[in-house]
């Protein structure tokens, strides 16, 4: 399921990330900030300890993860917060970006775009808690400014990303979500699916796997090249 996000809350958020600091100073980066405001403008909400962690949000609809890296660390925190509340993993991707160097001037916009599909990158460390009933996710599709540091003639450092429009959610709430990864057609190859998803190698092996785990696909093998297959 799609859904536009609202624009007020949007510019509110913004404006708070704007007001409450400056580039490179947060001790959480401002992206995980911004979601942060957005998704619960009372800060009384915000890092609530539950056991023996401590969750981003706890509101009326449950707990709110925003993972703006690695889902490493995630999969014992949903072990023990399920026990308590719903559960959404909020995880960004950044569909277009202003590259800056606050040092000398410079900037660019990046070729670099994400996709959807970069959530397979993470999502198979928690794949047990996909078909979870109590676990949802959200893709939130963010435009930013992503401040970066020299560190040699090749080579640059993020220091921090500053959200300047946030474009739309995904939301996984059951396992039929996750059909928009699949290509329009019934039948289809991993070539054909790599070719759909811009996953290729491994990365594409691996998001088939997981569809297939969580019960979305089949795959006959007794071809002579893998067919997958929508049930």
């Amino acid at each position: 399921m799609t859904r536009i996000p609202e624009k007020l809350k949007v510019f509110d958020a913004i404006n708070s990330i704007s007001a409450a600091s400056s580039v490179g100073t947060l001790n959480e980066h401002s992206v995980h900030s911004f979601l942060k405001r957005y998704y619960e403008t009372e800060s009384d909400a915000h890092e609530i300890k539950i056991g023996r962690f401590v969750a981003d949000i706890v509101g009326e609809s449950g707990i709110i993860e925003i993972q703006t890296g690695s889902f490493d660390r995630l999969q014992k925190k949903l072990k023990a917060f399920t026990e308590y509340a719903r559960v959404t993993v909020v995880y960004p991707i950044y569909t277009k970006r202003k590259v800056i160097f606050p040092s000398n001037g410079r900037n660019y916009t990046s070729p670099k775009h994400d996709t959807i599909y970069k959530i397979f990158g993470e999502i198979y460390k928690i794949k047990d808690f996909i078909k979870n009933p109590n676990v949802s996710f959200i893709i939130a599709e963010l435009t930013v400014n992503e401040y970066r540091k020299t560190i040699n003639k090749k080579k640059s450092q993020v220091t921090d990303r500053i959200v300047t429009g946030f474009e739309k959610e995904i939301i996984f709430e059951t396992i039929d979500d996750f059909e928009i990864f699949l290509p329009k057609q019934n039948e289809f190859t991993a070539k054909e699916f790599s070719a759909h998803s811009g996953l290729y190698g491994i990365d594409g092996w691996g998001a088939l796997k997981i569809l297939t785990e969580i019960g979305l696909i089949d795959v006959d093998k007794t071809k002579k090249e893998f067919v997958y297959f929508k049930k």
